[in-house]
């Protein structure tokens, strides 16, 4: 990883920003934490505010300005969810997904074990916290692994009707469902691959061949009927992986039913279209 990544001129941007925000804390996951970041890593963000995130929305917004990117999601922290979350592509090919969480619900089980690159700390120990949650017992249990089965299987749902809409040249509703398809399936391969001990460590996209990195990293409506099979083929490429160590775990089976369905509908789906001259 270097300095020249174009992510690396976002995080600086939102680090000097920090202060203005009410945030009490910032850190990196992920990729950029670990230090394995290459130009498709995306850039995996935490926060820590004093106020319900009153100033951080419109002061991160500020700071992305000058990079060209589109806000696809904003979720208020609530007493009912206290987690809020903004999500933003940019042009360049990577995503920030940030998450925002008040200070009164830190805990060293939502820092987690992972590498961490702290930003901002204002008394909130972060790495301390981090160190405490390496330390705790990672063993799976049953609920650990029905979790990420039913995550896996909204990601094959969610890429079956993505898929299905493209063939009806529906595509912004087929945008909208690999989307939500991406962001499901990056959030199991980067946050619960090490609960479930058979899970490769796949590192998220640095395994794909460069095409379906550049396809799965860019998910935006440029050029969509012509990027739309790649994007559904790096999509189900990466699934597939992340199934087949889940399905030895899933004593259902209803896991390895909808992969099969699913990739019976693509290959069906896509040889048609290829016939077609698409």
């Amino acid at each position: 990883m270097g300095p020249n990544l174009p992510a690396e001129a976002v995080i600086a941007a939102l680090a000097a920003s920090a202060d203005e925000t009410g945030l009490a804390a910032l850190w990196l996951v992920g990729s950029f934490a670990e230090g394995t970041a290459d130009r498709w890593s995306d850039i995996d963000l935490r926060g820590v505010t004093t106020d319900r995130e009153v100033a951080v929305w419109p002061a991160m917004e500020e700071a992305l300005l000058p990079f060209g990117c589109e806000v696809v999601k904003r979720r208020a922290c609530t007493e009912q969810r206290p987690e809020g979350e903004l999500v933003a592509l940019f042009a360049k090919g990577f995503e920030l997904d940030f998450h925002l969480l008040p200070q009164s619900e830190l805990t060293a089980q939502y820092v987690g074990r992972y590498p961490v690159r702290v930003l901002l700390d204002q008394s909130c120990h972060v790495a301390e916290l981090q160190a405490e949650a390496e330390g705790l017992s990672c063993s799976s249990t049953r609920s650990d692994v029905g979790a990420c089965v039913s995550r896996a299987v909204y990601c094959w749902d969610q890429l079956h009707h993505g898929f299905v809409a493209y063939l009806r040249d529906e595509y912004d509703e087929a945008l909208t469902r690999l989307v939500a398809c991406h962001h499901e399936l990056m959030h199991l391969v980067m946050r619960d691959r090490w609960e479930l001990g058979p899970v490769p460590n796949l590192g998220g996209l640095r395994h794909l061949p460069l095409p379906e990195r550049d396809m799965l990293s860019l998910i935006a409506p440029v050029r969509v009927h012509e990027n739309m099979p790649n994007m559904v083929r790096g999509l189900a490429s990466v699934l597939g992986q992340v199934t087949e160590a889940l399905e030895r775990e899933d004593e259902t089976g209803r896991l390895a039913k909808w992969r099969r369905f699913v990739q019976s509908v693509l290959e069906e789906g896509l040889r048609r279209r290829l016939a077609e001259g698409e």
